[in-house]
């Protein structure tokens, strides 16, 4: 005959919380192996999508200032002189191939433009003004039926090195308005540009 020694009551469930424990202790482990890996990938889509938005946002704001620039400057000329605001007084370039005594008031326009707009990125903007014929080549009279030209540039630096922006960060804008009639004294306008390799650009597609 066979006695069966009595189970301890206290015995199984010590047994169980000790297997939950390490089960716990486990899938935290699992738990912490795979954050370490799908983070990369997470914090770089963050930054991605961060970095896009406050290029697009430089962008719009470059875009819409050069535009209200061009249309502010084409609708403030006097009778007989040009009375943009401004001074005119940053570094600028003359352009070459115009210099028919005209004067720098388009000096004014490129200075006001990138003293006054401030990218997000905190960018450098520089500027390019002049005044251009209807086929698009320079021409130094303001009078109708010529348009103003005005440019700008900046360069966006990413939060992250490694994320690609368009045009490696180089954001570019530029826009025609036409002169309005009514000027009695035909305007001789230099045209005039900032150094835009201070962004790392040129003014060939301006």
């Amino acid at each position: 005959m066979t006695m069966s020694l009595p189970f301890p009551r206290r015995i199984l469930p010590t047994a169980r919380r000790a297997i939950g424990a390490r089960r716990r202790g486990r899938d935290r482990g699992a738990s912490a192996v795979e954050f370490a890996l799908v983070s990369p990938l997470l914090f770089t889509l963050l930054f991605g999508a961060i970095d896009y938005g406050l290029y697009f946002a430089d962008a719009l704001t470059v875009e819409q200032s050069v535009a209200d620039a061009a249309r502010d400057a084409t609708l403030s000329v006097g009778q007989t002189a040009a009375n943009w605001q401004g001074t005119g007084s940053c570094p600028v370039l003359s352009l070459p191939g115009l210099n028919l005594g005209g004067t720098n008031d388009l000096a004014k326009v490129a200075c006001q433009l990138s003293d006054t707009v401030q990218p997000i990125g905190g960018g450098v903007v520089v500027v390019k003004a002049e005044v251009v014929k209807p086929d698009g080549t320079p021409t130094a009279t303001w009078a109708p039926p010529n348009r103003l030209r005005v440019c700008a540039l900046t360069q966006h630096s990413a939060v992250l090195p490694f994320v690609p922006m368009p045009d490696g960060g180089t954001i570019g804008s530029k826009t025609e308005m036409p002169i309005q009639p009514g000027t009695t004294v035909t305007l001789l306008l230099n045209p005039v540009a900032q150094d835009a390799g201070l962004v790392g650009g040129d003014w060939t597609w301006c």
